[in-house]
């Protein structure tokens, strides 16, 4: 969020009430508040990222246009598809020291840019100015998510007649949100590890395996705690509009394997690795578990440019590799099968699937790679 929750709330409120008071065959108008008020929090967060939107919205609209007219070659395609990816690179290092919210917003509206450029190749969107705004700026979903698409998040998702269901719906689950990111995650949850285990990251080595083991644990359920939590608000803040958007999570902490991981966690993600990674690259190698480990490992990039995050993209690729040969292994061995669906066997490969998970993200979030590396050693018990 780009404000404290109880004043995003305040922001919401009056948002949705000039919303309204425009009649819903005003679509245009409409879209030109949203774009207001998400301009405003954007420069109220970091000046220069609503700078970096604009400019990127531009070039996505005319490169987008020039892709669509089947004109371009696919060196012309390739340089298109670079200008996003350059905008997170370009801004990671020309702003070391800007604000999480405006790195995570680069991050998604890149991405979603991407997308665009993408499906206007494929002839499948035609971009209009104020629809790419309103997909790269719109301010519920701008730093955390979900990633809609520009099929589903356009001039026409502002039509929505006031309605008491979904202000109810809306206040509800920005309230669970609330709830989850600031008093769960903020207020008990790195409280605890801040106690629990006091300079843990700095200093690895003077802990026990089990305590790294345990502050990894602790550390990813607040992770996926403040992540889900901020989640429903933005879908709790979009449904008060009308807007419907994705969800993002469905239970990942049950996740049996890790590719059943990436069914439950970060939905919108997932989905658009399978669309725009996961699949061409199949289609254009033939080797599933090749695009795999490419796609994650660009997907580690995103997150952020360092060899943390792309040792955590190559470790979620070749984990999903592994899991998709081995799950080619199991299908023509009915007793495999039945052996992974025992209750014991389920609920040990949900634990070494969350303690892998945990690890991985531990070792990216490290202050630096000597700190991460510290923490695998310990874990591992091989601090000297």
């Amino acid at each position: 969020m780009f404000v404290d929750p109880q004043l995003h709330l305040y922001i919401t409120l009056a948002t949705v009430l000039f919303f309204y008071l425009i009649p819903k065959d005003y679509p245009r108008q409409r879209l030109i508040l949203l774009l207001f008020v998400s301009g405003l929090l954007i420069f109220y967060a970091a000046p220069y990222a609503l700078f970096a939107c604009l400019l990127l919205g531009g070039a996505t609209l005319f490169l987008g246009r020039f892709l669509a007219s089947g004109k371009s070659s696919t060196v012309v395609y390739i340089g298109a598809l670079s200008v996003p990816m350059l905008t997170i690179v370009g801004f990671e290092y020309a702003e070391t020291n800007a604000p999480i919210i405006a790195k995570l917003g680069v991050s998604y509206f890149s991405l979603k840019a991407a997308t665009v450029l993408v499906d206007c190749r494929r002839g499948q969107a035609s971009p209009k100015l104020g629809e790419i705004f309103f997909l790269l700026m719109f301010y519920p979903i701008y730093s955390a998510g979900p990633i809609e698409r520009a099929k589903t998040l356009g001039q026409s998702t502002l039509q929505s007649a006031f309605s008491v269901d979904n202000v109810g719906q809306g206040l509800l689950r920005i309230a669970m949100g609330i709830f989850l990111s600031v008093y769960v995650a903020n207020a008990l949850l790195h409280p605890l590890i801040d106690a629990s285990y006091p300079s843990i990251v700095n200093n690895p080595d003077r802990f026990s395996a089990l305590d790294v083991y345990l502050y990894l644990m602790l550390s990813f359920l607040a992770l996926y705690v403040a992540f889900t939590g901020y989640t429903d608000i933005a879908i709790g803040t979009a449904r008060l509009l009308g807007i419907k958007v994705q969800e993002n999570f469905h239970f990942p902490l049950m996740a049996t394997s890790i590719q059943n991981f990436w069914q439950r966690w970060h939905l919108s993600l997932s989905s658009i690795i399978s669309i725009y990674l996961f699949k061409p690259m199949v289609r254009a190698t033939g080797r599933p578990m090749l695009a795999i480990f490419s796609a994650f490992t660009v997907i580690g990039l995103w997150h952020d440019v360092t060899v943390q995050y792309l040792v955590w993209g190559a470790g979620h690729g070749g984990a999903l590799a592994l899991n998709y040969r081995y799950g080619r292994y199991c299908a023509t061995r009915p007793g495999l099968q039945r052996f992974h669906e025992h209750v014991l066997v389920r609920n040990l490969s949900r634990i070494l699937t969350l303690s892998y998970i945990a690890l991985v993200s531990g070792f990216a979030n490290a202050p630096d790679l000597e700190n991460g590396l510290g923490i695998v050693k310990a874990l591992l018990g091989v601090n000297t």
